[in-house]
């Protein structure tokens, strides 16, 4: 039976931290805390595809960037779509 990539991938890691602890005994395990943001307080936003495009470009852009885009951004954008 063929191993699949998820499964090589923690022996791969394995091997690579152990290589690092040999090379380096000093060297800690740093175990990150990642706090997820709370699905109930995520708000979903309705796209109106009547609305200027360059609404809907802002709207994206504050979507995935969590800040309004500046003069230069939308003037970029504006001349893109002209």
């Amino acid at each position: 039976m063929p191993m699949l990539i998820g499964q090589v991938l923690p022996v791969l890691k394995n091997q690579i931290q152990k290589q690092l602890h040999d090379t380096h005994p000093g060297i800690t395990a740093i175990i990150p805390e990642v706090t997820l943001p709370d699905l109930e307080t995520t708000k979903t936003r309705q796209i109106d595809p009547g609305q200027p495009i360059e609404e809907l470009f802002a709207a994206y852009f504050q979507q995935r960037y969590k800040q309004t885009p500046n003069a230069e951004i939308l003037d970029l954008f504006k001349e893109l779509m002209a």
